[in-house]
């Protein structure tokens, strides 16, 4: 993330070295183990929205080495899942809810999966990603307004799982895919500051929006943001994405010493609650334009139609829930660092390189022209001023007194005095010069006829 909060500034860099802040960015997702599962309808008594609820209890194994003892326990979720959605025909979004807890869990900064530019843990919190099977998908009652429950609570009670990749699929007892789960862990770290370089070359703009805005809802065919995140084209490819090459060179500025356990779980837990703020349901919706089936649903459980749309492509093109996660947490961090980032005014010395369109001819005749035309113009200039200074006789530059006694003539010996004696007026002069008959008369500079000397004569 560019430390400029102009779009032309990040835009135009091509080079930069000193220090900023680096993110190193890592989501892992895991098939859960399910120990205890309930699917259940809730009145909204509990969460103020009726509909489908998961109450489960789940662990990941076999990963205490890469998440540490404290995450790899069981954990409960209760969470709203998808029970009413467009037809799956007509929508190819996944129902897909996001199920996370604000659990007082205690990150780990040490002795687990480390990150290495920063010497710490990369400092892990779990959510919960669930995709409601056909099966769920209810009816809305127009009439009454609100959802009508699947009528399947005996089939829901004998759920058996297999897994599949990071996902755990749960069927009922004729093989009927239910849900399927997985878990994805995701690294919280308060950025550190670093010195570094980045190199590349500058963009036309950055990339533009994946819905519109107006509607919410209507996906483009842009993936621009797509290409930046590297999905689609070789994560290597920096120039295609329109990113820059980045070495770091020395740090960690760390912003705390390990040593300050309290300080640092304190700062995890307010980041987890920016990043994913908790909901009174139980997590948020990914499924971006399947509809809701009330109001309330849409205004506290869905998330922006941007951040569901980024999920929904990047799961749909790879298959890879990490990878889809993992972009939408780093959009947010961007948000949230060019939100805060008028609030600092850290001064820092640092080198950097920007681009700056100019104009350049394509062809050679429209050059030739012009340079020829300036030529022949700088030619006519000087030849002028070689004759004005070699055959001027008597010039006005310079000499007032000369410019005085050029007016003096007998040409003008009857109103010159005139003016002079009796204090005339511009208009005076003239009403004089129209009584005497010389208002007609035109007069320029010339040699006198009795003294040779530069005056005003009448032509």
């Amino acid at each position: 993330m560019l430390p400029y909060d102009k779009a032309s500034d990040r835009t135009t860099l091509e080079y930069y070295h000193g220090p900023a802040v680096v993110i190193n960015e890592r989501t892992a997702c895991f098939p859960p183990t399910f120990i205890n599962t309930s699917i259940q309808w809730d009145t909204g008594e509990r969460t103020g929205t009726n509909g489908l609820y998961l109450n489960a209890t789940f662990a990941v194994e076999n990963q205490t080495d890469f998440l540490g003892k404290e995450l790899s326990k069981p954990v409960q979720v209760y969470c709203k899942l998808y029970n009413i959605w467009n037809d799956t025909k007509t929508s190819t979004n996944w129902p897909t809810a996001l199920c996370n807890e604000l659990a007082m869990v205690e990150v780990s900064s040490k002795s687990v999966t480390m990150n290495p530019l920063s010497g710490w843990s990369y400092g892990f919190r779990y959510v919960t990603l669930v995709n409601s099977g056909e099966v769920l998908n209810g009816h809305f009652d127009s009439g009454m307004g609100s959802a009508i429950p699947p009528d399947l609570q005996k089939e829901l009670d004998n759920l058996t799982y297999r897994t599949d990749g990071p996902w755990t699929l749960a069927q009922t007892a004729n093989g009927t895919e239910v849900f399927n789960a997985t878990m994805c862990f995701i690294s919280q770290n308060l950025p550190h500051k670093f010195n570094f370089t980045m190199t590349g070359k500058a963009v036309a703009s950055e990339p533009t929006f994946l819905t519109e805005l107006s509607s919410l809802t209507v996906l483009r065919n842009d993936t621009g943001v797509l290409r930046q995140l590297g999905v689609g084209i070789s994560p290597g490819n920096t120039t295609g994405r329109g990113t820059l090459n980045l070495e770091v060179h020395s740090g960690p500025d760390l912003w705390m010493e390990l040593d300050g356990e309290v300080s640092i779980q304190s700062a995890y837990l307010e980041l987890w609650v920016t990043l994913v703020e908790f909901s009174t349901l139980g997590g948020w919706s990914l499924a971006g334009n399947i509809v809701f089936n009330d109001l309330t649903t849409t205004v506290i459980w869905a998330t922006h139609p941007e951040h569901a749309a980024m999920f929904q492509k990047i799961l749909h093109e790879t298959g890879n829930p990490a990878l889809a996660l993992q972009a939408v947490m780093f959009r947010v961090y961007q948000m949230l660092y060019y939100e805060w980032l008028p609030i600092f005014e850290p001064t820092h010395e640092v080198t950097t390189i920007n681009a700056q369109n100019v104009v350049v001819p394509q062809q050679w005749t429209g050059f030739i022209i012009s340079i020829a035309i300036l030529i022949m113009h700088f030619i006519l200039t000087a030849l002028t001023l070689v004759l004005f200074a070699k055959r001027t006789q008597s010039s006005l530059l310079g000499n007032a007194w000369q410019a005085v006694s050029q007016l003096v003539s007998p040409e003008t010996q009857g109103i010159i005095p005139a003016a002079g004696s009796e204090g005339m007026k511009d208009r005076q002069v003239e009403a004089l010069a129209r009584s005497a008959g010389r208002n007609r008369e035109v007069y320029a500079l010339a040699s006198g006829v009795d003294n040779g000397r530069i005056e005003l004569c009448v032509r």
